[in-house]
C-alpha cells in the first residue's frame, strides 16, 4: 500500500474498476486499525479526498448507481462480459465468469442460503431507514413496477425477512443466477466509523469527535446524534451497534468482533472456536513452498 499510494490516480481520474490512491488509502488505513496503530490509521483517513456518503444508502447496492460518490473500492461484475466458465473456471483460464452468484445465495425468492438473522433484525432502532432498504419484510412490494408482494419466506431458517441489499429484486421478479451488481469492498460510511474507532481508541484521542463520525452515518440514516460527552466504553458500545447495522451483511462483521476480542461471546452456540477460529489456517501448499516455514508454523487448531 505504501507503495501504490503515490504511484496510483485518484478517483474520478482512473478508469472505474481500477484500484486508486485512495482506495491504498483506505485498505492502509484499515491495516493500521487492525494493527492498533490509530494515528497512522488516522494520517490515512484523512487523506481521502472526494468520497461522501450517498444521499441515498440504498445507491450502493444497485447495478445502476455503481462508483458513486460513498465507492472507495468495488468487486467487479458484469453479466454481459460471459459466464460461461461460472462452475469450471479455478485458475484454469478456459472461460469468462464475470458474474456473482450473490443474488441468488441472499435472495428469499431464490436460493435463500444466506438469510438475516432475528439477532440482526433486533438491532436496528424504530426509524431507521436502513432496514427497509436492507431488507425485505411480509407485505413489502418488489419486482417490476413494485408489482409484486412479499407473502412468506421459505422455511429453510430465514422465516422472518430477506435481504434487499445487493439483489435484483428491486427490478426483477427473480435472480438470473448471476448478477452483475458489483461488491462494495470499501465504502466512505466504513471509513467513518473506523476514523471513530481510531480517535475513540488512540492515546489522548476526543470521544466527541468519535461521536462526530459516528453521527455522520447516522444523519443518512434518519437517526438523532448521539449525545457529546459520552464515555469511552459508551462510544465503543454505539461503534459495535452502528457498524453491524450500516455495514449487515458485507462480510465485516467477522472481522470486527475478532478485532474487538468478542466473537466467543457474539458467537457463543456456534461452531466459532476460541483459539483456533480467531486465525485461517496456513494453506498446506504454502508450508511446502517456502523453506523457512514448516507444519510447526502452522496456526494453532489446525
Amino acid at each position: 500500500m505504501q507503495e501504490a499510494i503515490p504511484t496510483l490516480k485518484l478517483k474520478g481520474e482512473e478508469e472505474n474498476g481500477r484500484a486508486t490512491k485512495g482506495a491504498a488509502q483506505a485498505l492502509l488505513g484499515k491495516v493500521y486499525l487492525f494493527l492498533e496503530q490509530y494515528d497512522d490509521a488516522l494520517t490515512q483517513f484523512n487523506a481521502l479526498n472526494g468520497y461522501k456518503l450517498e444521499d441515498n444508502y440504498f445507491d450502493n447496492f444497485m447495478e445502476e448507481t455503481e462508483h458513486g460518490d460513498e465507492s472507495i473500492f468495488e468487486i467487479e461484475y458484469n453479466d454481459d462480459f460471459g459466464t460461461s466458465a461460472q462452475w469450471n473456471s479455478d485458475r484454469s483460464g478456459q472461460g469468462p465468469n464475470e458474474a456473482t452468484f450473490r443474488g441468488q445465495e441472499y435472495g428469499f425468492n431464490d436460493w435463500f442460503n444466506v438469510f438475516p438473522s432475528d439477532d440482526l433484525l433486533e438491532e436496528y432502532e424504530i426509524g431507521d431507514i436502513r432496514f427497509e432498504q436492507s431488507f425485505y419484510v411480509n407485505g413489502d412490494t418488489f419486482g417490476p413496477d413494485g408489482s409484486l408482494t412479499v407473502d412468506a419466506f421459505p422455511s429453510n431458517g430465514g422465516g422472518n425477512a430477506g435481504w434487499a441489499k445487493y439483489n435484483n429484486y428491486y427490478k426483477d421478479a427473480n435472480e438470473d443466477q448471476t448478477s452483475g451488481i458489483n461488491f462494495k469492498y470499501l465504502r466512505y460510511a466504513d471509513v467513518l466509523l473506523m476514523m471513530a474507532e481510531c480517535e475513540s481508541m488512540r492515546a489522548g484521542g476526543d470521544q466527541d469527535v468519535a461521536i462526530g463520525y459516528i453521527n455522520q452515518v447516522r444523519e443518512r440514516a434518519t437517526l438523532d446524534p448521539l449525545p457529546t460527552g459520552l464515555s469511552k466504553a459508551e462510544v465503543f458500545d454505539a461503534l459495535v451497534h452502528e457498524r453491524k447495522v450500516e455495514l449487515a451483511g458485507e462480510q465485516t462483521r467477522f472481522n470486527d468482533i475478532i478485532r474487538w476480542g468478542i466473537a466467543s461471546t457474539e458467537l457463543a452456540n456456534t461452531q466459532f472456536q476460541a483459539g483456533k477460529h480467531e486465525l485461517l489456517p496456513i494453506p498446506q501448499p504454502e508450508i511446502d513452498a517456502n523453506v523457512n516455514i514448516s507444519a510447526a508454523d502452522q496456526n494453532a487448531g489446525y
